[in-house]
């Protein structure tokens, strides 16, 4: 009974640390992705000759859109990672679900 209950805690402990780690590895994604998103505004906002025919207001408004767009990408991809860990978590020692999806 003790082997049970320490193996239990061991597999609880595991859990956590993966969780965690998780995070960690989430935290550090989306500082790399952020810091991308500003290199990218950097370039599109840098000085490099435009030679279209848009105007000015029209290019910064295309530019604007494209970091909305990133940010949406960023935001749902955030969305499905930590979806992904709290349905991890939630399964108990046995293996099954303790809520249905």
């Amino acid at each position: 009974m003790q082997t049970l209950s320490r193996l239990q805690s061991q597999i609880r402990a595991r859990k956590v640390r993966m969780f965690e780690e998780n995070q960690t590895l989430n935290r550090q994604l989306l500082q790399k992705r952020e810091k991308e998103l500003d290199k990218l505004q950097a370039n599109q906002i840098g000085e490099k000759w435009d030679d279209s025919s848009k105007s000015k207001e029209q290019v910064e408004a295309q530019v604007l859109n494209r970091q909305i767009a990133a940010m949406r990408r960023q935001k749902a991809l955030a969305y499905a990672s930590t979806h992904q860990v709290r349905r991890y978590c939630l399964l108990d020692f046995n293996g099954t679900s303790e809520t249905s999806f």
